[in-house]
């Protein structure tokens, strides 16, 4: 099988960089200025204690900084979202996450499913699920096993990919992936197989 990367997404470190920036100096305000937040109402919700604002301040920064970090961590990253290659899929979509592969042999199938971020946004993933999903727990400590339960038990899927994170349209990186794991896990002829590309990359 003839390798196959998939590069990052650029287009959105505009908007990470902008609310990493808001949040930041958001969160100074709530730190400085914690008075002008008392005894008002959002949705509801009273903000009469200073402490509170104090520490919703400290987590605005954090979040900013995060964001900022994962910005410059994309920007400079020589290595492409996705490998597709006759072990699997190796993945370097997370930003914090590092380098794994995901075996062919281990998938039981591959979908795409529209997931609801906000209250106005919806982001598509690719779901992954695999024939053993136990196996996604050998050698991990037990707080990551029960992480790993959790999400299995919310998303029934042993792994995702988001969309998102990948350049190009969602619709044709999922055929391409789905088109490599079922060349991956079909006898091979004797002339051989090629990977099947959809007929045409939209612009």
């Amino acid at each position: 099988m003839e390798e196959i990367t998939i590069k990052r997404n650029f287009n959105n470190l505009e908007t990470i960089i902008i609310v990493s920036i808001i949040l930041i100096l958001g969160g100074f305000w709530f730190l400085f200025e914690p008075e002008s937040f008392l005894h008002r109402y959002y949705r509801g919700i009273k903000f009469d204690n200073q402490i509170f604002i104090i520490a919703l301040g400290f987590i605005s920064i954090s979040i900013g900084v995060i964001g900022i970090i994962g910005f410059f961590l994309i920007f400079f990253s020589k290595k492409p979202a996705l490998i597709l290659n006759e072990k699997g899929i190796i993945n370097n979509s997370k930003i914090f996450k590092k380098e794994e592969i995901i075996y062919w042999e281990d998938i039981e199938s591959i979908q795409m499913k529209s997931v609801e971020t906000t209250v106005i946004s919806h982001e598509k993933f690719i779901y992954i699920y695999y024939k053993k999903p136990e196996k996604l727990l050998e050698n991990k400590n037990s707080i990551m096993k029960v992480f790993i339960k959790m999400n299995m038990k919310l998303n029934g899927a042993s792994k995702f990919i988001s969309l998102r994170a990948l350049d190009g349209e969602p619709k044709f990186n999922y055929d391409l992936i789905r088109n490599a794991f079922k060349i991956a896990t079909t006898t091979v002829s004797k002339n051989g197989l090629g990977l099947v590309f959809p007929s045409e990359k939209p612009l």
